[in-house]
């Protein structure tokens, strides 16, 4: 067991095909582990304070994983699709502090090295079946998990033409990604109200 199955073993849990999963831990394998040991974000300026330090990116891949779920049941989606999304939110930053060598701030192609990366692995690993097809999707979600901040990367390759239907993915990853990284969001659900503010409500 790598660390990146250590790190994530509930994680990968959720995902229902054991073919596929496989095919994601042996991808994993190849992945430099110091991401593991790297805040979500370099500059701390959205992302929850809670994910500014060494345990940053594995507590972001979590908190994308469990929203994943939920998103999936909201959406009615198959356990392929389901499989998909929950991977794409497991690799989507694996390359964020860089993919080569560490850098200490955030790799502005780590999604493009990403895509780049889950192609080749494809090519290598997977015969022309419906796991290739479900590959070629992962590598187009993390490809564009940045939504509109990552046109310039995604503008020159096209999207997959695969018989796996996966609907709208892309959107599901960058909603989830989105909300997941706004500090905003997680301080507001954790102080929504104080007793004493409750307490002035229902004053005489």
């Amino acid at each position: 067991m790598n660390k990146f199955e250590k790190a994530f073993e509930q994680e990968l849990s959720y995902i229902t095909d054991n073919t596929f999963k496989g095919y994601i831990v042996k991808f994993l394998d190849t992945c430099p582990d110091w991401i593991l040991s790297s805040p979500s974000s370099s500059t701390g300026k959205y992302h929850p304070a809670d994910e500014i330090n060494e345990m940053g990116m594995i507590i972001h891949v979590k908190r994308c994983v469990a929203m994943a779920l939920e998103y999936s049941r909201l959406k009615d989606m198959t356990h392929r699709q389901t499989d998909v999304l929950i991977a794409g939110c497991m690799l989507h930053d694996v390359y964020k502090a860089g993919k080569t060598e560490r850098i200490n701030f955030t790799s502005p192609v780590h999604a493009l090295d990403v895509y780049n990366a889950l192609t080749e692995f494809t090519l290598n690993n997977i015969g022309m079946n419906i796991y290739n097809d479900m590959f070629k999707v992962l590598a187009w979600l993390c490809l564009n998990h940045e939504g509109v901040w990552n046109i310039i990367q995604s503008k020159d390759i096209q999207r997959p033409n695969v018989v796996f239907n996966w609907g709208n993915l892309e959107e599901g990853i960058h909603l989830i990604d989105y909300m997941v990284s706004r500090r905003s969001i997680w301080e507001s659900m954790q102080t929504i109200m104080t007793a004493e503010e409750y307490n002035k409500i229902h004053a005489d």
